[in-house]
C-alpha cells in the first residue's frame, strides 16, 4: 500500500497495476484481489482464444492439414533458413489422379471423404519434423526440412503406396481405389522458393504423363 501523499501516477511509474491507501479495509483489499484475479483469468482465456483463432486461420477445414496461405509463409521461412545455415530442404507435391472422374461418378460428398482420408494418410506417413498442406483442390504439399532428396522420395513413396492400397466405399458394397502422382525436389543453393515449387510441380506432372501413381524427382 501507499500513504495518501503518494500519487497514482507515481505508483504506476513504479510498476504497480493498482494500489490501495493505508490504512486499508480488508473488504476493499479482498475485492481488489478478486478483480485482479478475474483480469488475469480473462487474459489467459483471451490468449487461448487468440491461439485457437490463429490455428483456424492457417488450417484447411476439410483435411485438417495446413492451408496454402500457411504453406507460402513456411516455405519462405525454410528457404531463408537453408540460405543462412546451408541445411537440406526438400519438397513434395502430390495430386490425386483422375479426381474429377471420381467426383463426377460418386458425387462431391464422396470426393470430400477421399480428401479427408488422404489428409489422414499423409499425416500418418510423414515424420514429426515434416509439415503437410492442402495446396488447393486435390493438390497437397509437404515440406521436409533437414532432408535430402533420397529421403524425401522414401517418404513420398510411402504416402503413395499407402493411398493406393486404401479401399474406399462410395456406395455400400462398392469398392473404389484412388492413386496419387507425386513430384519431388531438393532446394539448391541460390534457388528461390518459386523456382523450388516449380521444379516439384513439373516433376509431379511428369508422373502423370508417365502413367500416374508414380513419384518423379527433378534435380536442378
Amino acid at each position: 500500500g501507499y500513504t495518501v501523499d503518494y500519487s497514482y501516477e507515481k505508483a504506476v511509474q513504479a510498476g504497480a497495476s493498482d494500489f490501495i491507501f493505508k490504512p486499508f479495509r480488508f473488504e476493499e483489499l479482498n475485492l481488489r484481489i478478486k478483480r485482479v484475479l478475474r483480469e488475469a483469468n480473462f487474459k489467459q482465456e483471451r490468449n487461448k482464444l487468440l491461439k485457437k483463432l490463429e490455428k483456424i486461420a492457417i488450417t484447411d477445414a476439410l483435411t485438417r492439414l495446413y492451408n496454402s496461405r500457411h504453406f507460402f509463409a513456411q516455405i519462405k521461412t525454410e528457404v531463408d533458413r537453408h540460405t543462412r545455415y546451408s541445411r537440406a530442404l526438400s519438397l513434395l507435391i502430390l495430386d490425386i489422379d483422375l479426381f474429377k472422374n471420381y467426383n463426377d461418378t460418386w458425387g462431391h460428398l464422396e470426393g470430400d471423404k477421399v480428401l479427408m482420408k488422404i489428409g489422414e494418410t499423409i499425416n500418418s506417413c510423414m515424420r514429426s519434423m515434416d509439415t503437410a498442406y492442402r495446396y488447393g483442390g486435390e493438390e497437397f504439399t509437404l515440406l521436409l526440412p533437414e532432408t535430402m532428396l533420397q529421403k524425401a522420395c522414401m517418404v513420398g513413396n510411402r504416402i503413395k503406396d499407402s493411398i493406393s492400397s486404401r479401399i474406399f466405399e462410395p456406395e455400400p458394397g462398392t469398392k473404389a481405389f484412388v492413386t496419387v502422382s507425386l513430384g519431388a525436389a531438393e532446394l539448391v543453393p541460390g534457388e528461390n522458393f518459386k523456382s523450388f515449387i516449380d521444379r516439384a510441380d513439373k516433376a509431379m506432372y511428369k508422373s502423370k504423363k508417365n502413367g500416374r501413381n508414380k513419384l518423379t524427382y527433378l534435380v536442378s
